[in-house]
């Protein structure tokens, strides 16, 4: 009791090395918010082609006067 849980019970050293899990975690982490921050996106130009009609860049003009169709 009170040693770490990676050294057997009767040893005093760690026996052989282990991955640090602090990168791993962090690496995860950055995979969900990229995965989060893309799947907004895809939300994002999806609502905004339903509601204007266009993906051209050129036609997108200020929509604060625009409503979404069908009462959405």
């Amino acid at each position: 009791r009170g040693r770490p849980a990676v050294i057997p019970p009767d040893q005093t050293q760690l026996v052989s090395t282990f991955a640090d899990p602090v990168p791993q975690a962090l690496i995860l982490t950055a995979i969900v918010i990229g995965f989060g921050v893309l799947a907004f996106t895809v939300v994002l130009i999806r609502r905004t082609y339903k509601t204007l009609n266009t993906d051209d860049l050129d036609q997108l003009q200020m929509t604060d006067s625009i409503h979404p169709k069908n009462g959405e």
